[in-house]
């Protein structure tokens, strides 16, 4: 799946309506992507279980069922635990708040650039917690 920043390098680099043409048509297939849809390819994608990620985000259980079976649609936190917990790129994380419509990270903004830190490093949501704390910032979990 190709990422926002990949699309847009591909449109500036775009010189004719020809060129134009066949790029619309590759990227009809993101127009009505929706979140769960793209939860759920990526955690195949990255070959873990909704189980495994219930355990490790922190999340209540519950919740954290509903978020992932599209009976619930999670906060910017919530989807940055399950973006955590099932090891999404920070890419992958950026695509996943944008669907969502809640946001994206921001480098300039210090709690964001701790997050982006957690997520290029593979960090845990624990792990990411005790950051954030120890940097006096909101956990994930507050």
């Amino acid at each position: 799946m190709k990422t926002t920043n990949d699309l847009l390098k591909t449109i500036n680099n775009i010189t004719n309506k020809g060129t134009l043409d066949s790029y619309l048509e590759t990227i009809k297939k993101y127009e009505n992507l929706n979140y769960l849809e793209y939860i759920n390819a990526l955690i195949a994608d990255h070959n873990i279980s909704k189980n495994d990620i219930v355990k490790s985000s922190e999340i209540n259980r519950t919740y954290c069922y509903q978020i992932l079976n599209g009976t619930r649609k999670p906060g910017k936190d919530n989807a940055i635990a399950i973006a955590l917990s099932a090891k999404f790129s920070l890419a992958e994380t950026i695509t996943l708040l944008e669907l969502l419509e809640i946001g994206t990270l921001y480098p300039k903004n210090i709690r964001d650039s701790i997050i982006i830190y957690a997520i290029n490093r593979n960090m845990s949501v624990k792990e990411t917690n005790e950051l954030l704390y120890s940097k006096n910032e909101k956990t994930l979990s507050e």
